[in-house]
């Protein structure tokens, strides 16, 4: 994350795009802070994930020439005012999208969609979808027939998830499937309070 944070700096500065590079900063700072702020938490409320979830995609729009729309849909039983998550388990499948899986996608509109769905009194799952090429990681690769990266971030990722599941005594997990029209569905399935 942070390392895409420089990459995006570093653009800014070759164009000597001053106005860009402050509002980009401006918003990285704010989007770090809020990171920040939610280390001190096992559980926030979905709310604060969520603006986190915009924070972000508007950031990364900020340095793309073609925008990412952004779609969330949130399951009617769950009320993002009470229900409280694991934080920052779902931004990095977010970034993931937006960085490798919109890398070669010219042509056509990137879309990002997140959808929540209550499971059960302890558990919610969140579907990432994007349209993007169809890379998706396998394990702790990313594979495709041209790229091949070590997802730090999905290893973190699935060590949360596993460390949840071992002391709730309960299955929380992270599955990739293709997208229906293309693309990718991250399907993590995150411990919840309601």
């Amino acid at each position: 994350f942070i390392s895409n944070i420089m990459t995006a700096i570093s653009g800014f500065m070759s164009r000597k795009d001053e106005v860009g590079a402050g509002k980009f900063l401006t918003t990285a700072r704010d989007l770090i802070r809020k990171f920040l702020n939610n280390t001190e938490y096992d559980y926030i409320l979905l709310r604060d994930e969520l603006v986190i979830l915009e924070l972000f995609v508007e950031l990364e729009n900020q340095c793309r020439e073609q925008k990412v729309e952004f779609n969330l849909s949130i399951d009617e039983t769950i009320d993002p005012d009470v229900v409280k998550v694991v934080p920052s388990l779902i931004q990095p499948l977010l970034e993931n999208s937006i960085i490798h899986g919109f890398k070669s996608c010219k042509g056509k509109k990137p879309i990002l969609t997140i959808r929540f769905k209550y499971e059960n009194e302890y558990m919610v799952t969140c579907y990432v979808e994007d349209n993007g090429d169809g890379r998706f990681p396998t394990g702790s690769i990313i594979e495709s027939k041209t790229y091949e990266h070590k997802s730090v971030a999905i290893e973190n990722i699935r060590t949360r998830l596993h460390i949840h599941s071992f002391l709730r005594k309960k299955m929380y997990d992270l599955n990739y499937l293709p997208g229906e029209t293309g693309g990718t569905i991250a399907v993590i399935r995150i411990p919840a309070l309601f």
